[in-house]
């Protein structure tokens, strides 16, 4: 019954075949059009916060991810065209640890193998019975990638870290991060003096 929910979670950010990465978040392409978001946003039931959201970020509640419930949803924007979505996922019932375990495990089986990486500072090690105390202290950090082309153009990447007290779930459209950063140096080296 657990493995038919978690397929039953996951399925609408699946794309065909393991380990390819979706290019949408709710079922929204990657380079939408903000307001086309918001529509979607709030027939889902989603809450903007006007206060915090702008030209190029828009921050939702009572949004849930996967079927999960989450603190906050953002959504990032270059020239009105999303390039990333963010989760941080909310946390009653168990240990930081153990939430961000558990999504990177449903993640693995949809996605394959994530590529995880722990760091830990001393005094605190790996496997010394003291990774959340670490991890609370910011002496310990975990975090996990996916990787995938969505095609010949566009490049997806999902990322979970543990931020202290929360999980956050990243989705980005690498591919127009990139297409940015090129017109941001373009735009530095034009405007160097002669």
């Amino acid at each position: 019954m657990k493995k038919l929910l978690l397929m039953l979670m996951v399925l609408p950010l699946v794309s065909l075949g393991q380990s390819k990465i979706t290019s949408a978040v709710y079922e929204i392409p990657f380079s939408s059009k903000k307001g086309d978001i918001l529509n979607s946003i709030l027939s889902r039931g989603g809450e903007i916060d006007k206060q915090r959201s702008n030209d190029q970020k828009l921050i939702v509640s009572n949004l849930n991810f996967r079927n999960r419930e989450t603190l906050s949803v953002v959504f990032l924007f270059q020239n009105d065209s999303l390039y990333q979505a963010s989760a941080v996922l909310k946390n009653d019932s168990i240990s930081v640890l153990d939430l961000f375990l558990n999504t990177k495990n449903e993640l693995d089986t949809v996605y394959g193998r994530g590529k995880l990486k722990k760091e830990f500072i001393l005094p605190y090690k790996d496997g010394d019975g003291s990774e959340l105390i670490a991890i609370r202290r910011g002496f310990a950090t975990y975090s996990c990638t996916w990787q995938s082309s969505l095609s010949n153009k566009h490049k997806a990447l999902i990322s979970l870290k543990i931020n202290k007290t929360n999980v956050e779930l990243i989705y980005e459209d690498s591919t127009v991060i990139e297409k940015f950063l090129e017109e941001k140096r373009n735009t530095l080296k034009q405007n160097l003096p002669k």
